[in-house]
C-alpha cells in the first residue's frame, strides 16, 4: 500500500485553492474596473489610460539591475522550493 504524505497533499491543495481564488479575484477586479462600466467616470478612464501610457514609456534599461536581482532571487526561490520537495 503506497504511503500518502499528508503535508505534500495539503500543500498542493492549498496552492491550487489560493491560485484559483487569486485568479477569480483578479477577474472580478478587472470586470469592475471603470474601463468596463458604461457609466464610468471620464476622469477615472483618463487616469487609467495615462497610467497605461506611462507603463508603456518606461525605459527598462534604467531598471535592468533591479530586474536582474528579481530574476536571480526568483531563481533561487525556485531552487529552494524544488530542493525542499525532495
Amino acid at each position: 500500500m503506497p504511503r500518502i504524505d499528508l503535508f505534500a497533499s495539503y500543500r498542493a491543495l492549498l496552492a491550487l485553492l489560493v491560485g484559483i481564488y487569486t485568479l477569480v479575484r483578479l477577474i472580478v477586479f478587472i470586470w469592475e474596473s471603470p474601463l468596463f462600466r458604461p457609466q464610468a467616470d471620464q476622469g477615472a478612464i483618463v487616469a487609467l489610460r495615462y497610467v497605461g501610457v506611462l507603463l508603456l514609456r518606461t525605459r527598462f534599461r534604467r531598471f535592468a539591475f533591479d530586474l536582474a536581482v528579481i530574476a536571480a532571487l526568483s531563481f533561487v526561490l525556485g531552487l529552494l522550493v524544488l530542493r525542499h520537495g525532495q
